[in-house]
């Protein structure tokens, strides 16, 4: 009895993992794009609060969701169909069918429909070669590729792929994707893997997923550091009469702190004859928003650092890019028509201030420590972006005059 018992269980939990729609209650009678659940025209409007939630998956995008997509994210994949497929037949949708079309493909994925899904993302891709959805779709034929035993159509698919980073989650996959693959080998691979990581931690990912690559990637960069005229970009410059540390900042437009960094100096001064590896900029800052996050990267789009940061309350953090204007050791603080010495203990900057250009309508807004730690993650400034004062301190002497902020959602 207890062995048939057993074996009821068995067969009960492969059924829910291979066959999951059985557990769904009521379920749509094809998967088939030419029959549709409903007649096109009789599709009722859809509350999203009527939704079952039966698997949440995350949208493609940030776009505004429509019945088929709303569906989408709550499991239900083949009503989801079914909608998005009435929008692509609906001439006054058109400017949506590159959408639709990866909603679809994504959804057919999720149903366990390879070959259509296979057939609906090389359609998006020929219809809309630099659409937004690319990295989706060439990750999709990347896997598809590897299944079919094409190792090395894979890879350049994956790494096609990748470099949609900014625009999809296929992107963002292949990047992180790519960046383990080449971590494991270890060696010169390194410099790969520290190129794709470096691509996924400025993409939008969650804040999880970004303190983990921080962690894999703060270990490569000291690593490299080891051996830094293998670092691309990088020139090698003797000291010559006349060369000073701020001098040899300018020309390669970078910070003597981020110099004194790269060749482990303590101090600036320099000897005629020393010889230096020098990392030219100019580098950048991003900053996102959804996940509290600042990442400094090279000019050649390698990940130089990063930090968790606070930001303003009521969404005040300004989107769109700036320009550091102006760099403060200890700032006074200057807060609704009053000046608060640094060391005041109604001072709130923290010990470095690094200052945005001023924009019409957009002034006053900077990079800066803060006497509040625990305000770090959370929406709690008057709109500038908070560091840690250990952390705004080390990023500041890697930070020159002119480097380029960019703050997204």
């Amino acid at each position: 009895m207890k062995k048939f018992l057993l074996l009821l269980i068995i067969i009960g939990v492969a059924v829910y993992f291979y066959k999951p729609q059985l557990f769904r209650g009521k379920t749509t009678q094809s998967q088939n794009p030419s029959t549709p659940t409903s007649q096109p025209g009789t599709l009722p409007k859809i509350v999203p609060a009527d939704i079952p939630a039966v698997r949440e998956v995350p949208p493609l995008d940030r776009g505004s969701a429509s019945d088929g997509i709303t569906l989408f994210c709550k499991g239900r994949f083949d009503d989801a169909i079914a909608y998005l497929q009435k929008d692509l037949s609906d001439p006054a949708q058109a400017a949506g069918k590159e959408r639709n079309l990866a909603y679809i493909a994504k959804a057919y994925e999720y149903i366990g429909d390879m070959v259509r899904a296979e057939e609906l993302w090389k359609k998006l891709l020929g219809e809309f070669p630099h659409s937004k959805f690319a990295g989706d779709a060439k990750y999709f034929l990347a896997q598809v590729a590897a299944k079919q035993g094409q190792a090395s159509s894979s890879k350049k698919l994956l790494e096609e792929a990748a470099e949609f980073a900014e625009e999809s989650q296929g992107g963002r996959t292949a990047a992180l994707d790519l960046g383990s693959l080449y971590a494991k080998q270890g060696g010169d691979a390194l410099l790969d893997a520290w190129l794709w990581y470096s691509k996924a931690i400025r993409s939008d990912l969650s804040l999880e997923t970004k303190r983990d690559l921080k962690k894999a990637l703060d270990a490569m960069v000291n690593k490299m550091l080891t051996t830094p005229q293998k670092i691309p970009g990088a020139v090698s410059h003797r000291v010559v009469k006349g060369d000073r540390l701020l001098k040899l900042a300018k020309k390669y437009e970078c910070a003597a702190g981020f110099i004194r960094w790269v060749n482990h100096k303590s101090n600036d001064t320099v000897r005629i004859g020393e010889p230096l590896v020098i990392v030219p900029g100019p580098m950048w800052i991003e900053v996102r928003k959804s996940s509290f996050f600042l990442v400094v990267s090279l000019q050649n789009g390698l990940y130089l650092s990063s930090y968790e940061v606070g930001l303003g309350k009521d969404d005040k953090t300004p989107l769109g890019e700036f320009t550091i204007a102006d760099r403060l050791i200890n700032p006074d603080w200057y807060f609704e028509g009053r000046k608060i010495k640094f060391g005041d203990p109604e001072h709130k900057i923290g010990t470095r201030w690094l200052a945005f250009d001023n924009k019409p309508g957009i002034s006053g807004f900077g990079i800066h420590g803060t006497n509040e730690p625990d305000s770090i993650g959370k929406n709690l400034s008057n709109g500038c972006v908070r560091l840690r004062n250990e952390e705004v301190e080390a990023m500041f002497e890697l930070i020159p005059i002119g480097t380029r902020v960019v703050i997204k959602p």
